[in-house]
């Protein structure tokens, strides 16, 4: 289904935003990691400093790299969420409607949307979700 695959896709760049400033983050720790053993041990051989200082510079080249994606996905990601909210909201006002945005263009998950919509169980979700994009596949 072209409709979903299109909002899955909105859904997983926002995944992957996450995700790389999770990587963004493991990088900076592992160069504060670096650092302290660099001031903790005075007596330390230069070669091995080198080495290290090295592995530091690398690892800041990396964290450059990683926040250039981040930029552009995050560009891209919010055009295309603004696109497809644009055209959820051509929707009549109701459940469905609110799905789409909350499932998609919010990103909460199954349990999330069972929750806040008092449903007794995770199918219901699954039948909504499925209404749903019967109902915008439709419509758009």
């Amino acid at each position: 289904m072209k409709v979903e695959k299109y909002l899955q896709d909105i859904r997983d760049m926002k995944e992957k935003i996450d995700t790389l400033e999770k990587m963004k983050m493991e990088v900076k720790y592992n160069i504060g990691i670096i650092k302290s053993r660099i001031e903790s041990d005075n007596v330390q051989h230069m070669l091995q400093r080198d080495k290290t200082e090295n592995k530091i510079i690398r690892d800041y080249e990396k964290i450059k790299l990683i926040e250039k994606e981040i930029e552009e996905e995050t560009v891209t990601y919010i055009l295309k969420r603004k696109e497809a909210y644009d055209q959820i909201m051509k929707l009549k006002e109701g459940q469905c409607r609110r799905f789409l945005i909350d499932f998609f263009i919010n990103g909460k998950n199954e349990i999330e949307i069972a929750y806040d919509y008092h449903f007794e169980n995770i199918s219901s979700v699954y039948k909504l979700k499925h209404r749903a994009m019967n109902y915008f596949s439709k419509v758009v």
